[in-house]
């Protein structure tokens, strides 16, 4: 088509998106919206997308879809409650683009719709919704690994001593009705590293803190709240995340039931963990022993374990600490169990439990209630390590604790 008819077509539209389509034709988009997009668009920009496959969650008329395209994409899919009838009959055709708009609602997207992706768009999207971890989890879901995330929206705007998200119903939102998630920067960063996404940019509109009606979206009724535009780039990082915690939040777990009277004694006896404790197991990792020496808690790996198992209670601390679960050593608890049994079969009697203390560098490990157990609290502790009881009857509690200096 010349420019002329494109101009010609373009009078039976209405466009969101501001696009360029020849060197002189742009569409005739929301012009309010050309700041926080062009603020997408900065950091897209920066990424090599080569190659990739791209997502792009929310994407309207297609702006992000065509310049993924643009920057080398191998392949752009668009997804959107409300797909763009201009987008489809339109600039997809003019632009001679290969993206693919579906209609899906965020909340059905799963890794087996479309498979998984090396980058995620996700712009102008979270602050509707009133769902928003859910929705984060999802997205995280879809990332390919080492898959990064490009996430603009509304943020609450303050000094950022606290994680805080703000929720409006109604006329209290400060653009409209369905704008009801304000995190603010620091909410929106420890959200995302609970996901196991670690953020490395961050650039916001104003750079201040604007009040709310200055700013555009904004109804007249809108509460006075400081809001910007804020824009980052997160790579999915899945090491920083805590096995059991993560495992709270999304699955099953059983730390309420082990803090009960017994609950933490397995029935049954528990699978030979095989000859060699001190040279076999020690190569294998800390999950996989864990779920073999307590099949009554499978996939849920304790990181506290690496205090009592590592190779010197400072080392141990610090993985523990760092949340690191390596190969691991068994040097350290033959010395300070001074039983001749098997060290399989004591290991097949220790309940191991984790509770974060506020006091930092300090852990403890929970011992069962087997009487064999007891003889372990009674041996020669290594420096800096401190034995506590919860009372001297069969079915009280006893609390190895590990204090390191920092």
């Amino acid at each position: 088509m010349t420019e002329s008819e494109i101009i010609q077509r373009m009078k039976g539209y209405a466009f969101y998106h501001t696009i360029q389509l020849t060197e002189n034709v742009w569409t005739d988009g929301w012009e309010v919206v050309r700041p926080t997009t062009e603020l997408t668009l900065r950091l897209l920009r920066t990424l090599d997308l080569q190659g990739k496959r791209v997502l792009d969650i929310g994407c309207r008329d297609g702006l992000f879809c065509f310049e993924a395209e643009r920057l080398g994409a191998a392949e752009v899919i668009g997804i959107d409650n409300d797909p763009s009838i201009p987008a489809r009959e339109f600039l997809i055709p003019c632009l001679r683009s290969k993206a693919r708009l579906e209609e899906l609602n965020l909340y059905d997207l799963r890794p087996e719709t479309f498979g998984q992706f090396d980058v995620v768009i996700f712009p102008g999207v979270l602050y509707h919704l009133r769902y928003p971890f859910w929705a984060l989890k999802l997205v995280r879901d879809v990332l390919a690994e080492s898959g990064t995330l490009v996430l603009e929206t509304a943020v609450y705007a303050d000094n950022n001593r606290l994680p805080l998200l703000l929720c409006p119903v109604g006329q209290e939102s400060p653009y409209e009705p369905t704008s009801c998630t304000f995190y603010n920067i620091k909410a929106l960063k420890d959200t995302l590293h609970s996901l196991g996404l670690t953020v490395r940019r961050v650039e916001t509109l104003h750079h201040s803190y604007p009040v709310v009606k200055e700013a555009p979206f904004c109804s007249d009724q809108a509460a006075p709240v400081p809001l910007d535009r804020a824009a980052l780039i997160a790579d999915l990082t899945p090491e920083i995340l805590d096995g059991q915690t993560t495992a709270y939040w999304e699955s099953t777990h059983r730390m309420h039931s082990q803090c009960q009277r017994g609950a933490n004694v397995p029935t049954g006896k528990p699978p030979a963990v095989g000859p060699g404790a001190a040279t076999g197991l020690a190569q294998q990792p800390l999950d996989v022993l864990l779920n073999r020496l307590r099949p009554y808690e499978a996939g849920l790996p304790c990181p506290a374990a690496v205090a009592l198992l590592g190779d010197s209670a400072q080392e141990a601390a610090a993985q523990v600490w760092k949340g690191r679960h390596p190969g691991l050593d068994y040097r350290l608890l033959e010395r300070i169990w001074p039983s001749g049994r098997p060290l399989e079969e004591f290991l097949q009697e220790i309940h191991v439990g984790l509770l974060y203390l506020n006091e930092p560098m300090l852990r403890y490990l929970e011992l069962s209630r087997s009487k064999e157990a007891w003889g372990f609290l009674n041996g020669s502790w290594p420096p800096g390590w401190q034995c506590a009881n919860g009372g001297n009857e069969p079915g009280d509690r006893w609390r190895l604790f590990v204090r390191i200096a920092p």
